[in-house]
């Protein structure tokens, strides 16, 4: 595969996954305003210990993105 065809492919997905963040934010942010609360599965969700272990990774995600789930409140 030639660099320019990587390169737009990469750009491709890129462009894919943006949207598809974009659609997530829009979906969560339109369940939290049209009911002016947090869902109760969310509660329920954040209050269940999981039985897993859990490994640390790094993700790096745009500023709004952080933005957003921080709005969300303690434990987002």
């Amino acid at each position: 595969m030639s660099v320019a065809k990587a390169e737009g492919t990469r750009c491709a997905d890129y462009h894919y996954l943006a949207d598809a963040m974009r659609m997530l934010e829009w979906d969560l942010h339109s369940t939290v305003m049209a009911r002016m609360r947090i869902p109760d599965d969310w509660h329920r969700i954040a209050q269940e210990k999981g039985t897993s272990t859990k490994t640390r990774v790094t993700l790096r995600l745009d500023a709004d993105v952080v933005t957003f789930f921080r709005s969300m409140g303690p434990d987002w």
